[in-house]
């Protein structure tokens, strides 16, 4: 009886403590699956290389978010979020909550918060992209990649950051986003007011089966930013139009970029890529999938790269599906770009196959 008692009181304690926060979720995402990649130069296979592997269709997650009502229609909210890479139960992004993690205000003017936040074009690209930035098809395999470091112009995360969420006015609405010292492994306790300062701004109009996107983001790069001894402190800009229109049957989606590095007064690097994409609902289980991604590099000759994927998921449920995706991607003799994980060499052609299970709760 007394260890009874003593069970409900922990309880109690518990429950008032949670009651205190109200809204407070937990939830995540489970990801594992097969990943298969391929290498080859001039029709002669120089790699392969079959695993199981976690995030493949979008990354494994453990998550808690809540808000407070603090009255007048004013509320607090805030987001921990962390990655777990399910093969071998490890952290993922080398931090403790490096998905995202962020604290803020939401109400009538819109919402703003600041910390660890996912930037607008990957938010935007997240939409448009049949794949949904994951699996082998995702777009930002080469969809503003750069030479001159990986992600540099499509930076998924960002620290340091404060963003505004407008609300929407008839379907438009707008982010924007302010940040210090914001790319990763790039923060040091030296000029922390202006190293890797971003500024962004996205806005975004939906109406129905319509979603229209335009984001720009620049970031000012410090030195230690610009990869292959790039020279001095730059600038990055980069330009982003996508859409999406779903005719119910199909959806097609679209997208441009346009993207620069500048250092030591001349342009670094400079790529154009563009996108179109169709997913098709078949019956009420199986969504079927496919896009082809260009990138043209305008400052070296025969460097550029072209992607096509294509794919499929099975849904067992809301919050659970199987799926298969498989993507290949045709390097010109300078260019190097990989099929998510995979590694390869310039010239080559490279691919990758996934299978694999994908639940969310």
């Amino acid at each position: 009886m007394q260890k009874k008692f003593i069970a409900l009181a922990v309880a109690a304690l518990a429950s008032g403590a949670a009651f205190a926060q109200s809204n407070v979720q937990v939830y995540g995402v489970a990801d594992f699956g097969l990943a298969v990649n391929g290498s080859a130069l001039n029709g002669t296979t120089t790699g392969q290389n079959t695993r199981f592997d976690s995030g493949i269709a979008s990354g494994s997650r453990l998550g808690f978010k809540g808000t407070e009502d603090l009255g007048n229609g004013l509320k607090a909210l805030f987001n921990f979020e962390m990655g777990l890479t399910l093969d071998d139960g490890a952290s993922a992004q080398g931090r403790t909550f490096g998905r995202q993690s962020y604290v803020g205000l939401t109400g009538g003017f819109g919402t703003v918060i600041g910390g660890r936040i996912y930037t607008p074009h990957y938010s935007l690209m997240a939409q448009i992209d049949p794949f949904g930035v994951g699996t082998a098809g995702r777009a930002n395999n080469l969809f503003a990649s750069s030479r001159i470091a990986a992600g540099l112009y499509d930076p998924i995360r960002v620290n340091n950051t404060v963003a505004y969420v407008s609300p929407s006015f008839s379907g438009l609405s707008v982010t924007a986003a302010y940040g210090t010292n914001s790319l990763d492994n790039q923060e040091s306790a030296a000029n922390t007011s202006n190293q890797n300062r971003l500024f962004a701004i996205a806005p975004t109009y939906t109406n129905g089966p319509l979603t229209v996107g335009l984001n720009y983001h620049q970031v000012k790069l410090d030195g230690n930013a610009l990869i292959g001894g790039a020279g001095s402190d730059g600038k990055l800009s980069s330009y982003t139009l996508a859409g999406k229109y779903d005719f119910g049957v199909l959806a097609l989606s679209g997208a441009y970029g346009s993207n620069k590095v500048e250092a030591n007064g001349n342009d670094a690097d400079k790529v154009r890529n563009w996108l179109i994409g169709v997913s098709a609902p078949i019956g009420a289980k199986v969504v079927l999938k496919a896009s082809y991604n260009n990138l043209k590099d305008k400052l070296n000759d025969n460097a550029d790269a072209k992607q096509f994927a294509i794919g499929a998921d099975y849904l067992l449920s809301k919050r659970t599906k199987l799926y298969t995706a498989f993507s290949k991607i045709s390097n010109d003799d300078n260019a190097a770009y990989t099929v998510a994980h995979a590694s390869g060499g310039s010239g080559n052609n490279e691919s990758q196959f996934n299978l694999g299970i994908n639940h969310s709760f």
